[in-house]
């Protein structure tokens, strides 16, 4: 049976996590969640072609579609059936062109040049939110289609790799050593704080600092293996 996110930790470490220990399982947790924002971030720079290992899609009925990461890959809308046999899609797709926040009302005009029609939709994005124009419904046939990079923040200290969604299996060892680094972080910090002795300190110190030598190396040996020119993925949702 695979072992969980704290076994590996303990492993790792030699430190028992517990409800009460330094750090607790509900820090371990954050630590967790924290690793994956980061090892997403760092992958999707290195190697953009790993980005869509990280994506879902999620539907946009009017309210719009949340984008923590501020990365989209690509957005669409529904309208019609198809039209195609045989085909895996029950509504035609159309690709949506992102437009700046600020045309949003133009776009919704039809007496103006910046007018979108379901033929020609577009997308905009303000505060994290994706859009989809002409604005959405729950009705099928009449949805936006967002494609972008999330990261599971639910992952817990008893789960296993195999939970975190959108994440890719060779980067589940990477969560439980960012898992690791912080956790001796947390116990310096204890142990600083009790004024126990600098050999002590200077131990947990080596700990950290071989558990941190092995993260960053990993990501180095990302850069080794990259092409020389990357394609950098479709922009962010930070937009105003």
């Amino acid at each position: 049976m695979a072992r969980t996110f704290e076994q590996q930790v303990e492993v790792l470490t030699g430190l028992a996590i517990t409800p009460s220990s330094v750090p607790t399982q509900v820090q371990l947790s954050q630590f967790l969640a924290d690793a994956v924002e980061d090892i997403v971030n760092k992958v999707i720079a290195l190697k953009p072609e790993d980005t869509v290992l990280f994506s879902t899609t999620s539907s946009d009925t009017g309210s719009g579609v949340t984008v923590e990461s501020g990365v989209i890959l690509n957005v669409t809308r529904e309208h019609d059936t198809s039209g195609f046999e045989p085909s895996t899609e029950t509504y035609m797709l159309r690709p949506a062109e992102r437009i700046p926040a600020k045309d949003r009302l133009d776009a919704q005009d039809p007496t103006s040049l910046k007018f979108r029609s379901k033929y020609n939709p577009a997308y905009f994005v303000q505060d994290k939110t994706c859009f989809v124009l002409p604005k959405c419904t729950s009705t099928a046939g009449d949805r936006g289609k967002v494609c972008y990079v999330t990261f599971d923040t639910a992952v817990a200290y008893d789960d296993q790799g195999s939970s975190i969604s959108s994440f890719p299996s060779k980067y589940y060892n990477l969560v439980a050593l960012y898992g690791a680094m912080k956790t001796v972080q947390a116990k310096i910090a204890s142990v600083v704080e009790d004024d126990e002795d600098s050999e002590l300190v200077q131990l947990w110190n080596s700990v950290f600092s071989n558990l941190q030598g092995e993260y960053e190396a990993f990501f180095g040996k990302v850069v080794t293996k990259m092409p020389k020119q990357q394609q950098q993925p479709q922009g962010g949702a930070s937009e105003g």
